[in-house]
């Protein structure tokens, strides 16, 4: 039997009607002046007294009541706010490492929390709010573009989750036209090459430096692991996450596969798999292994000894300590500050230079051959290196041209 569409719409409508109107939690009541009431909850008072002329007027703002509740508690759940917590909440369920949920929560309370847009329903939120708001952040903050595009990443992910919910039908972060952001942002000052590695002359006053530091202070464990650094270009939770089992005499290899981690929410350390994940050898040479003896051999003697390569009084060194003691050794010697991470470029560039392909480099450093061209490689040779090629050079065309005469 087919049933007009209106009257299927106004079935619907009545069962709504009727759901309603059984949350209710008060009675409904005709008093004897005719008139009809009810109680309707507040949240002042606690509840208030309501009359009307019939009863289908007082359950229209029964009805009305509970519809603008409703309405109410979705705009709450729309805000910016909670689609933020919805969103990361989904990367803690996708397996997003805790030190990464860390830095979300403390961007958002740097350029979100207390902001116009953190209580805002989503749904309201358009392209030109968005643009109008990372310009007002860019000058407020200072911020350089690629902190730009981190924080645009994170927006564009809270609207993506929204979609996906079904809260907005499109992500309003398409049509935002992030490059033009570039000419309100900070000027990234890019360091010079002399900044990034350590030159021959910087890494000659190290080993000064280290041999002086082993004779005078000989348990001072962090110093071998910088040393270490400079002769392999490991990490510094590569080298805080060493194990002696992984330091493979016979074969002549060091075998990379575990790196200390710091959760920042849970403040403890941790050992991982590497930063990519794979596990990479190093190839042993006789500075290397003199270095690892040496190291044995001390933390033996003032019972430091452990399963991990670099063990003192309070157990296995940490990274930070690790890290920590470059910079100092830097001050020590009189140059500016050069991270773990120089040392890492400095190794990089020197197999480079000394004719090593990408591809190996790329094996021992443990990092893509894109990366290792882009971020790793440098000229790493003194000026008389430079004054020999360039002479050589000319030597030769200054001989063809006399032959040629």
């Amino acid at each position: 039997m087919f049933v007009p569409l209106h009257d299927v719409q106004d079935s619907m409508e009545a069962m709504k009607r009727d759901e309603l109107l059984k949350k209710h939690q008060y009675k409904i009541w005709q008093g004897k002046d005719g008139k009809w009431y009810t109680y309707l909850p507040d949240d002042k008072k606690g509840r208030v007294l309501k009359k009307k002329s019939t009863r289908n007027k007082i359950e229209d703002l029964i009805i009305l009541y509970y519809k603008q509740k409703k309405q109410k508690e979705n705009n709450r759940e729309c805000t910016f706010r909670i689609r933020f917590s919805i969103w990361v909440k989904r990367q803690k369920d996708c397996g997003v490492a805790d030190n990464t949920v860390t830095k979300y929560e403390s961007d958002y309370k740097r350029f979100f929390e207390g902001s116009g847009i953190e209580s805002r329903n989503i749904r309201d939120i358009t392209d030109d709010d968005i643009t109008v708001y990372l310009i007002e952040r860019i000058k407020e903050k200072e911020l350089n573009y690629r902190a730009v595009k981190s924080l645009f990443s994170m927006l564009n992910g809270i609207f993506e989750k929204s979609v996906k919910d079904k809260i907005i039908a499109e992500n309003p972060c398409k049509y935002v036209d992030l490059p033009v952001m570039k000419k309100f942002c900070k000027e990234e000052r890019h360091k010079s090459t002399s900044e990034r590695i350590v030159s021959d002359e910087q890494m000659k006053k190290f080993y000064e430096q280290f041999e002086y530091d082993h004779k005078v202070k000989p348990q001072y464990i962090p110093t071998y692991a910088v040393e270490l650094a400079t002769l392999t270009g490991m990490r510094s939770g590569e080298l805080a996450g060493l194990m002696w089992e992984n330091v493979d005499f016979n074969q002549k290899c060091i075998i990379v596969c575990k790196s200390e981690k710091y959760n920042r929410k849970s403040k403890e350390y941790y050992i991982d798999t590497t930063k990519n994940g794979k596990e990479r050898m190093i190839p042993m040479t006789e500075e290397m292994e003199v270095l690892l003896r040496k190291i044995k051999k001390i933390e033996t003697m003032y019972g430091y000894l452990s399963e991990y390569v670099f063990s003192n009084e309070n157990g296995r060194v940490h990274a930070r300590t690790i890290s920590d003691c470059a910079r100092n050794k830097s001050i020590q010697i009189g140059i500016e500050v050069k991270s773990i991470h120089a040392m890492r470029r400095t190794f990089n560039s020197k197999l480079r230079s000394e004719g090593v392909s990408a591809i190996v480099a790329s094996s021992i450093l443990g990092h893509t051959e894109r990366v290792n061209n882009n971020n790793y490689t440098y000229d790493a040779s003194d000026m008389d290196y430079k004054n020999e090629i360039v002479s050589n050079v000319n030597r030769e065309t200054v001989m063809l041209h006399t032959i040629a005469r």
